[in-house]
């Protein structure tokens, strides 16, 4: 489910969303009616139950813009697409974005952009970008927040310029669609004075009195311009990459449509992106595909994080009452006691499963919200109520003295208790996650005491036979990962006490 809410920031920057004619856009009839419209990749809501429009509105609502000028050549298109935010249902808070729908010759006379001032005046800047694209998030920040200008790659002469260009230094772990970048390696975004633009879209105007040809496209005649002029620029490689509630590096991104092939392709990315880093060796080899397999599917559905949620809290719950269930109906349902374990272990599989498809579902859909934190106690809730119903089975199935075996049982339940607590205290207070502070505990967390690891405990123990071990082992590992967690949480807080922060959050603050 949700783990984490989007900030709404206040940002008066004004955006404008070029949208050039697609290859595949096609004139359609309607039903009921003899007029036609143009279908299009940009209206396609195959990205995770969303459009490549709607998801740049949402990513720009989610970085505080609040005016959004939608322009293109083709009005039929540009009517589309008004008719569609209009009526969107998967836009957020709609109702706090001005929204404007001009063509790019009309759009010179859009009193809230252009005026008479900026004649005079070429202090007042824009964000321009290609509708084709879905950029990364936080390259839209760097362009839009002040301190972007600490990341900026400055000349002597340029030192008060207000124009900025987005470029791909990377030389390793570019995205596929770095080859369609069409003016050296800069992305078709920028930030540009009003002034500069409005003489920009007149050439362009005075130019095209027909078809505006792929080469003559506005953003990537702008793009090259600035280039040309050698403008300020924001170096995709100065972009922090580590993002701490993934719990992992997540390398800064840009897609482009072009087919409806692109669709699927990019909405796979798009899932690949939600995984989370720093997972235990079970849940990165076995539940990781899985979880992109089943995300993927469903994402266009009308699934929510909640339906998962609830399937996942059902199926935990009956399978804990497969294995409380299976002791007292031995002797009249032997066959039936058998089966059950091995049908809740099933379940358990599905569960774990599952459990990770919720969070990736909603972070593919943008949907994180402050109320989805509370899933994390419901599998706490769940959690303990399988480990219970697995101990009491062992014990209850086997005939052993209860006490000793109960002893174990609780003590365990309490030191799971213990390990969640100390993990959620020390993310509180540091704001990075214990198992991502440092290379021993990121190798720890492989095979700590999880969920994941205590099912692999329960197949073995079952396989061989020795299932009443199976209350000791999970002290065990429990006690092992309590003096783990501990221990490393006191050394991590003994050196914050000092002003000596893991190197997480260093490259963090630094970057």
């Amino acid at each position: 489910m949700a783990e984490e809410n989007n900030l709404y920031v206040k940002n008066t920057l004004q955006v404008i969303i070029y949208l050039p004619e697609m290859s595949n856009e096609e004139s359609v009839r309607t039903k009921n009616t003899s007029n036609k419209k143009v279908r299009s990749l940009y209206l396609e809501r195959k990205l995770a139950k969303q459009s490549l429009i709607e998801r740049q509105v949402n990513l720009l609502q989610e970085v505080g813009v609040k005016e959004i000028f939608l322009t293109s050549k083709n009005e039929s298109l540009l009517a589309l697409v008004e008719e569609s935010i209009l009526k969107s249902r998967n836009i957020p808070f709609k109702q706090k974005i001005t929204f404007h729908f001009s063509s790019t010759k009309r759009l010179l006379n859009t009193p809230s952009l252009f005026n008479k001032e900026i004649e005079s005046n070429d202090g007042t800047t824009v964000l321009l970008m290609d509708g084709q694209w879905l950029f990364d998030k936080r390259i839209i920040q760097s362009i839009l927040e002040e301190h972007s200008l600490e990341h900026v790659n400055k000349t002597e002469e340029k030192k008060t310029a207000l124009s900025l260009l987005v470029e791909e230094d990377r030389q390793t772990k570019r995205p596929e669609d770095s080859s369609k970048l069409k003016v050296n390696s800069y992305l078709p975004l920028c930030r540009v004075t009003k002034l500069f633009l409005r003489k920009s879209f007149q050439n362009e105007t005075e130019k095209n009195s027909g078809e505006m040809k792929e080469e003559q496209e506005p953003v990537w005649n702008i793009i090259k311009t600035l280039a040309e002029t050698n403008t300020a620029s924001i170096k995709l490689s100065t972009i922090p990459v580590y993002v701490p509630s993934m719990r992992r590096n997540l390398p800064v991104h840009y897609f482009k449509l072009e087919t409806k092939r692109d669709l699927l392709r990019v909405k796979w990315n798009l899932v690949k992106l939600t995984q989370k880093g720093t997972l235990d060796l079970i849940a990165w080899y076995f539940n990781r595909p899985l979880e992109h397999m089943v995300t993927f599917t469903i994402a266009n559905s009308p699934l929510t994080p909640n339906h998962i949620t609830m399937l996942v809290n059902l199926l935990a719950f009956g399978l804990a009452a497969c294995l409380l269930t299976a002791p007292y109906i031995r002797n009249k349902h032997p066959t039936i006691t058998t089966a059950l374990p091995w049908i809740a272990f099933v379940l358990l599989i599905a569960v774990n499963v599952l459990d990770g498809v919720d969070g990736k579902l909603a972070r593919v859909r943008g949907r994180l919200t402050i109320s989805g934190n509370i899933e994390h106690s419901f599998d706490q809730l769940y959690e303990q109520t399988i480990y219970f119903a697995a101990g009491w089975y062992t014990i209850a199935i086997t005939n052993q003295p209860l006490l000793p075996w109960i002893i174990f049982l609780i003590a365990f339940l309490i030191l799971d208790s213990f390990n969640r607590h100390v993990s959620m205290q020390y993310h509180l207070v540091v704001g990075l996650s214990l198992a991502d502070s440092s290379k021993f505990d990121r190798l720890f967390r492989r095979f700590d005491g999880r969920r994941n690891i205590y099912t692999l405990h329960i197949l073995v123990l079952f396989i061989l036979q020795a299932k009443y071990f199976l209350t000791v082992t999970f002290f065990a590992h429990a006690l092992l990962t309590a003096l783990v967690y501990s221990s490393s949480a006191i050394y991590h807080m003994r050196k914050a006490d000092q002003g000596i922060f893991p190197e997480r959050i260093i490259s963090k603050k630094t970057k």
